[in-house]
């Protein structure tokens, strides 16, 4: 299952590069340029920013329950991002990271 990262902060795409998961920096657009990299069927599991999903949680909802791709959603502010979401990475990768 291919990862792939999208948030509005750069800090949060550089955390996930070093466990080698791939993402975009994008404070706006982001929820447009998911879209289209959900619809290649390339990659099977999203980490989304939450500030990417404001507006779209209902369509987020109804992507969630499709069975061939995952969508996690992370947040963006405080604390360390990977301690926070270390559970649901290692949930969506099957491994420990």
């Amino acid at each position: 299952m291919k990862p792939y990262l999208i948030a509005a902060r750069r800090e949060v795409v550089s955390s996930f590069r070093l466990m080698g998961i791939r993402g975009e920096w994008l404070p706006e657009g982001g929820y447009e340029r998911f879209l289209e990299l959900y619809q290649t069927g390339e990659y099977g599991l999203f980490f989304l920013g939450e500030a990417i999903i404001k507006g779209h949680e209902a369509d987020i909802s109804r992507k969630k329950v499709r069975g061939q791709k995952m969508i996690l959603v992370i947040p963006e502010q405080g604390g360390d991002l990977l301690s926070s979401v270390r559970g649901q990475i290692e949930q969506g990768l099957g491994m420990k990271v």
